[in-house]
């Protein structure tokens, strides 16, 4: 009898994320202790739970980042779950509404099967705080714009996006008093009508990509009139396009694809 049992890594754009199917129950122990196990010594951002619908949904998603806490949101996790889900046959057909902690969003799957390796996520109506545009931030009155697509993010507006502090302002904001369950930041460079971003997420560090922040550095960009719609949001993981009319929902599309497994211990 194995003490192992092995489990889907895949990709969205650079954010890599261990997926275990539960739809059967969950196979393996507390995903928080997983998550906090596994991410560091694999590498990857979080771990990712496709779980039976409790509504009206076609599957559940539950997100737990790599210090064990969960999100509420994940504009690329939701893209490796439709996948997931269609590969396991979970769901019939490459359309399919995933149940979060915060709302239920509707992916779909370009392509057939396994061949599928681009989806697009509804990522609902975003909402912006107009009162919080300025925060003390390491001696400093940082200009920024707070920006909830689910999840919470604060987006820096930077000259050059290689050379953004990410690695001091991102956790300094990260555990801010403005923030009691902290926040993740985005750090966005606006190039000939696209975006370039690097991401630091609550809970992770700095990632690869991260979907609902080029989400909400997209809003930030069309509001202020620098882009428009759809953007192509350059992460240092791959490329992600976000479309939003203000007033509307945001849709989110990237690729999406398995890179390998990892072994978990069963519960």
């Amino acid at each position: 009898m194995t003490d192992t049992l092995e489990f889907p890594v895949m990709s969205a754009a650079g954010n890599r994320f261990a997926v275990v199917d539960a739809f059967d129950g969950l196979p393996v122990g507390r995903p928080e202790r997983v998550a906090r196990s596994v991410c560091r010594q694999a590498g990857l951002d979080g771990v990712l739970v496709l779980e039976p619908p409790k509504c009206s949904g076609s599957a559940r998603m539950a997100v737990f980042n790599a210090d064990g806490s969960r999100a509420a949101a994940c504009g690329n996790g939701l893209r490796c779950i439709a996948l997931l889900a269609t590969e396991n046959g979970r769901v019939d057909g490459h359309e399919l509404r995933v149940e979060t902690d915060t709302a239920t969003q509707r992916v779909r799957l370009h392509g057939a099967g396994k061949r599928a390796r681009v989806a697009t996520a509804e990522m609902g109506e975003p909402r912006v705080d107009e009162e919080l545009n300025r925060l003390p931030v390491l001696g400093e009155d940082l200009p920024l714009t707070v920006v909830n697509v689910g999840n919470t993010h604060c987006v820096l507006s930077v000259d050059d996006v290689d050379s953004a502090p990410v690695h001091q302002v991102g956790p300094a904001l990260e555990g801010h008093d403005a923030f009691p369950d902290g926040t993740n930041v985005a750090f966005v460079e606006v190039r000939g009508g696209a975006l370039r971003a690097r991401f630091w997420e609550r809970g992770v560090g700095e990632t690869e990509s991260c979907g609902s922040g080029a989400c909400a550095a997209a809003v930030w960009a069309i509001r202020c009139g620098r882009v428009s719609s759809p953007v192509n949001v350059e992460t240092r993981g791959g490329r992600l396009i976000v479309e939003w009319d203000p007033g509307g929902a945001l849709r989110l599309t990237g690729p999406v694809q398995r890179i390998g497994k990892v072994r978990l211990r069963p519960r």
